[in-house]
């Protein structure tokens, strides 16, 4: 055995010398003893490698059927490609792949015969895995570097050269090429103002626009197979002009949203059919623009100022700022309403409405979107405000202070003229086909019109508020079926409408009528724009309620009940809303505090008397300062 292996690596030596006729002589007399010898039969091929004979080279690559596949099976791949059989190399590795799928020397062969086949985005991938099983392969990193690079994914090509140096610190041509990406990177994360909007008027000013759900956002990763995540934080967004990439969930606790948005964006299968080793072709950005110019036409004819930004990459992205909360809801489905009335996009491109979900469970964020003016991580570009034209504004902090968040009303009245709601729970066209639809009621909608107020507003705005349903569910739930299926019908012209939801509301009508006083309480905007001043003969124990309309008797003998409990259901509800706001209110100051104690790099402050402690999971901790 001994004698056996010196022989082999005599005919190494002598392959390296070129002394072919030597080395052929030591193989021979290998096989003679061990004919299925692979490294010998291997070595024989390479005497032949070196006397160019190609023909003697594949038939003894041919012949590895017949011998052991053992840990040198790899060489007949490399031998194979050095004869220029690319095919017989794929088989080969193909084969290996099959016994040990997580062989990073195979992988990166494959990876680099795709990459000469022109079969780009398979050979990235083939490099990304060969990365993932074997992270000290500098030669897969620098190759893989060399594919960003080349597709303009800028921060993708650092990471891959930093990791390939790491393993082979010594290579300076790696070194030298990082360097470039570097000073790329650089460029394209310049603002193009010396005004960067880093300080905290601008932190403030982003925390407003973007303020989604309460004590939260999220950070961009990306890992070493190019693929990106984020994971959720509990910090205030703070870093604008560094490399972090920051994401935002739209969806408060109360199921609304401050901003909406439409993204843009080049399909991938429209990506891969570009030209191979290309970064994202003028057409294609020049496409994205165009849709987002005919998006902005849309807005505009609604009064809606939306706002571009480039998302660093492939898109856009159009924002729609509102002054105050607006149900989620009715957001998604104004924003979709808009890009069916405009759609569809070309067969290149998509679009994508946000917020995605109608509402969230408590205990789920929902989907998030990626904030402006971050390092896209991909592409190392920051991401800037643009106008229609994809130009840049020289002023990004002064431009954040210029976006204008839309008023309620306008909101509104903007939904009034695009949307029609699905007829869902019996909605009909109109509040007077509405109470066409229910004559049994006629007397009620007469009598009273606050009722009829809110009919007219749910047909015209597709929206009410809790309090405005609630009302509606105190007055029509007492009436059975009918009164159960005209609450559908008018809650049913609302955005945020849901069938099971409302049903739930409905069984659980207390079981007194609402008074005409309590409505009064709950709805003075509404009261005190109709003629809200019933006179009824009351009866018997009874108290002044709608319903008085339709039965004169309907209260009667109710009013110690609805006297005794009403104060206790007010206080509560009051109670209620108060905790709501004061969580709502905490959250916002507690991430004012964790950019202030972020701010000053420190973990506690002073002041008051009190020191406030922040520990490691990001939770706070007063304690007397009796220093």
């Amino acid at each position: 055995m001994a004698d056996t292996q010196d022989r082999l690596q005599q005919a190494r030596q002598h392959i390296e010398a070129e002394d072919f006729d030597r080395a052929e002589s030591l193989c021979a007399d290998v096989l003679v003893t061990d004919p299925v010898s692979v490294l010998a039969h291997q070595l024989m091929a390479r005497v032949w490698l070196g006397r160019n004979e190609p023909d003697k080279v594949r038939d003894r690559i041919a012949y590895r059927d017949q011998l052991p596949c053992d840990e040198h099976y790899v060489e007949w791949g490399l031998i194979a490609e050095e004869v220029e059989d690319l095919e017989t190399a794929v088989q080969i590795y193909e084969d290996l792949l099959k016994r040990t799928p997580e062989n990073g020397v195979v992988l990166y062969r494959l990876g680099l015969i795709c990459l000469e086949r022109g079969e780009r985005d398979r050979a990235v991938g083939l490099l990304q895995r060969a990365l993932r099983v074997s992270p000290d392969h500098a030669a897969a990193a620098f190759e893989l570097a060399q594919c960003y690079v080349e597709d303009e994914l800028w921060g993708l090509a650092a990471d891959a050269y930093e990791r390939g140096l790491a393993c082979d610190p010594d290579n300076e041509e790696a070194r030298t090429a990082l360097q470039v990406v570097m000073s790329r990177m650089r460029e394209l994360a310049q603002l193009p103002s010396s005004e960067v909007p880093s300080g905290e008027d601008a932190a403030r000013r982003m925390r407003v626009l973007f303020a989604g759900r309460e004590g939260v956002h999220a950070r961009q990763w990306i890992d070493e197979e190019g693929r990106v995540g984020y994971s959720p934080v509990h910090e205030p967004l703070a870093d604008l002009q560094g490399t972090a990439t920051l994401g935002v969930y739209p969806m408060r606790a109360d199921q609304t949203v401050l901003f909406g948005a439409i993204d843009i964006d080049i399909r991938k299968s429209a990506l891969k059919a570009g030209e191979a080793g290309q970064p994202v072709s003028a057409r294609l950005q020049e496409l994205v623009l165009v849709d987002a110019r005919r998006l902005a036409r849309q807005f505009d004819e609604l009064n809606l100022p939306v706002y571009v930004e480039d998302s660093g990459y492939k898109g856009v992205h159009l924002w729609l700022f509102f002054a105050e909360p607006v149900p989620a809801a009715v957001v998604k489905r104004f924003l979709e309403a808009v890009v069916q009335r405009v759609g569809p996009p070309g067969p290149e491109l998509q679009w994508e409405v946000f917020p995605k979900q109608e509402q969230v469970a408590e205990d789920q964020l929902g989907n998030l979107i990626k904030l402006p003016l971050g390092i896209h991580l991909k592409t190392g570009r920051r991401c800037l405000f643009t106008d229609l034209e994809g130009q840049e504004y020289s002023d990004q902090e002064g431009f954040l202070q210029r976006i204008q968040q839309v008023e309620r009303q306008a909101f509104e009245q903007a939904v009034s003229r695009l949307v029609v709601p699905p007829a869902q729970g019996g909605a009909t066209g109109s509040a007077k086909t509405l109470r066409e639809a229910f004559p049994e009621y006629e007397a009620l909608f007469k009598g009273c019109p606050v009722l009829v107020a809110l009919m007219e507003k749910a047909v015209v705005t597709h929206h009410l508020t809790h309090d405005e349903r609630l009302v509606l569910k105190c007055i029509l739930g007492h009436l059975d079926e009918g009164g159960h299926r005209l609450i559908h019908g008018i809650i049913g012209h609302c955005l945020d409408y849901s069938e099971t939801i409302t049903q739930q509301q409905i069984e659980r009508t207390p079981p007194s009528p609402i008074s005409c006083p309590r409505i009064r309480q709950r709805l003075p905007e509404v009261t005190s724009t109709v003629n809200c001043a019933c006179v009824f003969d009351l009866p018997e124990g009874g108290y002044p309620s709608p319903l008085l309309h339709l039965e004169s008797t309907f209260t009667q003998g109710r009013s110690q009940s609805a006297d005794r409990h009403g104060p206790l259901v007010d206080k509560y509800v009051n109670l209620q809303r108060d905790y709501q706001r004061l969580k709502r209110e905490l959250a916002q100051l507690e991430d004012d505090l964790h950019y202030a104690i972020t701010s000053a790099d420190q973990d506690e402050l002073r002041a008051g008397g009190w020191i406030l402690r922040r520990d490691g999971e990001g939770r706070f901790q007063v304690e007397v300062d009796l220093g």
